[in-house]
């Protein structure tokens, strides 16, 4: 009887396993800020069937950015990005470690992109400069820093040893933590990438010690992900958690904040080959997603009488757009975009 029952399950469960595909790929609220951050192991690996997979990928997800790690060729990179429909590919001039970002133009406006700590002296920790992504999104000043620590090592934290790698990873982890305690403080900053290294190690070889050590101003908000079941981890082959999002408390001050949408994205999951087809044509990384709402908070609000005109993206304190039938049917401080799309109008609406 039930190897009838498991025959019977098996018959009507497969055509919609089947059918499955990238383009059924969905991640986040798109009432939210989502960021995705995907190591695609020398993109593209497999080379048009890699473009066309990422591609469809890119587009089911739909997120608001993509922080990508290990892009072969910048010119290539930026020839397939124009073939994604409303997405924009971005670079830097300067020597290329395989770092790029895809945004969505209809969500993010680029404020600046450059690279941070890339003089010689930061080579050895940092082989890879960080690139910063300077955005705003619904109004609100966002700073990405995109990152692909060094590789490999044992597991073991040696100070006295320049070379470890465990210790270049600690290195770099200090000098980005230096960098946005003394430039980015005020920013809603969030530092993401392939940093090669898990989050659960002991205190004395764990190389995110310094954030894990400062939970007022830090936070990782993939710590659920790392600390859970392999089976949701990024890096399968090892099997490894690797690929993180790190969140300063400009994020998660906000009374809206939340982790539950951050994810591992089981990309294979929606491939007919399952793992060996995405190793083969995509990455031997999963990507890694934060969807988290972008709150107003009542201190960046600028009731100016002189702005008059106001658009039709209302959205309320936890940042979830409305619209303006909605918001009269609702109650609490909803918040209507100025025209020049840098000040707001807060208004109060009465439960009817």
């Amino acid at each position: 009887m039930k190897l009838l029952i498991s025959f019977l399950l098996c018959v009507f469960l497969a055509p919609s396993l089947l059918g499955q595909s990238l383009s059924d790929l969905n991640f986040g609220s798109a009432d939210g800020f989502r960021a995705i951050t995907w190591n695609l192991e020398w993109f593209p690996k497999n080379g048009q069937s890699t473009l066309d997979s990422v591609a469809t990928a890119v587009l089911a997800l739909d997120a608001d950015v993509y922080a990508l790690q290990e892009i072969s060729d910048t010119a290539q990179f930026m020839d397939w990005a124009e073939t994604i429909p409303g997405f924009d590919g971005l670079h830097t001039d300067a020597w290329f470690g395989g770092l790029t970002y895809l945004v969505k133009t209809a969500t993010v406006q680029v404020n600046d992109l450059y690279e941070i700590l890339d003089a010689y002296e930061y080579w050895h920790p940092l082989p890879r400069s960080p690139l910063v992504l300077e955005l705003t999104f619904n109004g609100h000043a966002l700073v990405l820093i995109n990152n692909h620590f060094k590789c490999c090592g044992d597991g073991m934290l040696d100070l006295d040893d320049e070379g470890d790698e465990e210790n270049r990873r600690l290195v770099a982890s200090g000098l980005i933590k230096d960098y946005v305690d003394a430039n980015l403080s005020n920013e809603r900053v969030m530092v993401m990438g392939d940093l090669n290294d898990i989050l659960t190690d002991t205190p004395a070889h764990n190389v995110f010690q310094m954030f894990l050590n400062d939970p007022a101003h830090y936070a990782f908000a993939d710590a659920d992900v790392a600390t859970g079941p392999n089976s949701g981890w990024s890096f399968p082959n090892w099997p490894s958690h690797i690929d993180h999002i790190l969140v300063n408390n400009n994020w998660f001050e906000q009374e809206a904040f939340t982790t539950e949408g951050v994810m591992s994205i089981p990309v294979e999951d929606f491939l007919p080959g399952g793992w060996s087809d995405y190793d083969e044509n995509m990455s031997d990384h999963r990507p890694v997603g934060i969807s988290v709402p972008v709150a107003m908070d009542l201190s960046e609000l600028d009731s100016n009488a002189d702005c008059t005109h106001w658009s039709d993206d209302c959205r309320d304190v936890l940042g979830r757009k409305l619209t303006l039938d909605r918001a009269r049917q609702a109650s609490g401080v909803f918040f209507r975009k100025c025209e020049d799309n840098h000040r707001f109008e807060a208004f109060f609406v009465q439960q009817p």
